[in-house]
């Protein structure tokens, strides 16, 4: 039975990854004589694949104890942006948690504490303190720190300390020990030319040249065609890539859904309605952020119309970093892809669904406003028909409230567990609710899906076993930008759709 394919979004696989010769060799150059390498590229362009490959690569270049440590600055909380101090500490506890294999042997948060309240002064000097005493001096070879979406920074007040002190790690690696033994990698989806050039406060300025994540060329989407079992030909290539470019996640979900026969490419081309499939999630992911900020979406469908429109700087550096839109000549900014189109339509071309799903939520009383929140991100699965939402707040005045709220529980066909430390301590979600559930769910006639709320003790609990949302397995308060999380559940949510139609799903 051949190996089940894989959907563009998910995790690093090297059987799936498309070499890209160009940007690997000069990665792995810079590293190799101690120079920084700054990634960037827009959003999901690639970026993160293609640092996993590279830090593979030179992992397994030499066998001298080298290690890789990857600081994900998009998993901060919210309040780690508030100042310089309180972002470095937290920088500081998730270098620690990734290098937590018994290699340093310490505690990351007691670490992180113990050095902070024994040097006094600037937080740049503590967290160089940690990294040269404790990090460089304990881990037994080189170490290739990776930042991963490092422009989260840009536009805090404290911008041009923290750029500067990643600056400051590189220059110093080409210096003594222990620093010598530092290898830099910075990932950001903001072009550096609208990044700092100020050379003592920029990433990487004058020390090595930025990397670009260029789209995939006709050679390699035909070998990500052949790997999906599709022989496309000339005029098929030429279809593709008018359409989707060299995108490679807009390939990928393509050659996904024509594998699937989602549609055609004829269809893709033409701009007929397409039916439920991983490239319409997109366009629907990208809807839901340009309504969500109406400034956003007046700047998208004003490049559209003229791509020499003057935008604020702010706004075109977001339409740029989710890849809606390109730098072109002499400073216009046309429409990135041809697909992106479909998005100045009233409403998105997509055959009616033929099923809705009865969604039943399971929450903690305490847990309202989240669950609001959540409401308003699945709206336009509501509006679209694929979903049909209930939960305590829609109790009709003199119903039994046992009977209304067991009875619409045992109609779900989704029922989403909104997890917290209240949703675990709740009987009410527990006994009643949850169990009901999850023998329903092991019976086969509704599918349960844990949404992580708050942090919280869960992995022991009988849904552990479930895959949750969002992604990464980080709950939606820990996320910097919570619409990022909630647009990551209500992603996941239609891919569920689209594959599974509902035990008692109706028409």
């Amino acid at each position: 039975m051949p190996a089940p394919l894989q959907p563009p979004g998910t995790p690093y696989r090297s059987a799936w990854y498309v070499a890209r010769p160009h940007e690997e060799q000069l990665a792995l150059n810079y590293l190799e004589y101690g120079q920084p390498v700054l990634l960037w590229g827009s959003r999901r362009q690639g970026r993160t694949w293609l640092w996993t490959h590279i830090s593979e690569q030179w992992r397994a270049a030499v066998n001298d104890g080298r290690r890789v440590a990857v600081v994900y600055l998009h998993t901060f909380d919210a309040d780690a942006f508030t100042d310089l101090d309180t972002c470095l500490r937290a920088f500081a506890v998730a270098l620690l948690e990734a290098l937590d294999d018994n290699s340093i042997g310490t505690d990351a948060y007691a670490t992180v504490e113990a050095t902070w309240s024994s040097l006094r002064g600037d937080p740049k000097r503590k967290i160089n303190d940690l990294l040269a005493r404790t990090v460089l001096r304990l881990v037994p070879g080189p170490l290739l720190l990776i930042v991963d979406r490092a422009d989260l920074v840009v536009g805090r007040p404290f911008y041009n300390d923290f750029s500067g002190l990643l600056r400051g790690w590189a220059e110093s690696s080409v210096g003594k020990e222990p620093w010598k033994r530092l290898r830099l990698l910075v990932s950001v989806s903001t072009p550096p030319a609208r990044l700092s050039t100020e050379i003592n406060q920029s990433f990487f300025y004058n020390l090595s040249d930025p990397i670009e994540v260029m789209n995939l060329e006709r050679a390699q989407i035909a070998e990500l065609a052949n790997r999906h079992g599709l022989q496309l030909s000339d005029a098929d290539l030429n279809r593709l890539t008018s359409v989707a470019g060299g995108h490679p996640y807009l390939v990928r979900a393509v050659l996904f859904d024509l594998a699937g026969q989602r549609y055609t490419l004829a269809d893709l081309a033409s701009g007929a309605p397409l039916s439920r499939s991983l490239a319409v999630d997109h366009l629907h992911e990208h809807r839901t952020r340009l309504n969500a900020s109406p400034e956003l979406g007046q700047a998208f469908a004003s490049l559209a119309k003229d791509p020499a429109t003057r935008v604020d700087a702010k706004i075109l550096d977001a339409l740029i970093r989710q890849g809606l839109v390109q730098q072109g000549e002499r400073g216009t900014h046309p429409v990135r892809y041809r697909l992106y189109e479909r998005l100045l339509q009233p409403d998105p071309a997509v055959v009616p669904v033929r099923r809705r799903l009865r969604l039943f939520y399971s929450y903690a009383a305490k847990d309202e406003a989240l669950r609001e929140r959540l409401d308003v991100h699945l709206k336009l699965l509501e509006r679209q028909g694929l979903i049909e939402p209930w939960h305590q707040q829609r109790l009709l005045p003199g119903s039994v409230e046992r009977a209304e709220i067991d009875r619409h529980l045992d109609e779900a066909d989704l029922v989403l567990l909104l997890v917290s430390p209240d949703f675990l301590a709740s009987d009410e979600c527990w006994d009643a609710q949850m169990t009901r559930a999850l023998a329903r769910h092991e019976a086969g006639k509704a599918r349960v899906v844990p949404v992580l709320l708050r942090p919280c003790d869960w992995i022991s609990a009988p849904f552990a076993k479930l895959t949750p949302l969002p992604n990464d397995r980080i709950p939606v308060t820990r996320w910097t930008d919570p619409d990022d999380a909630w647009a990551s559940v209500a992603h996941g949510l239609r891919q569920l759709i689209t594959e599974w139609p509902g035990e008692g799903a109706r028409r």
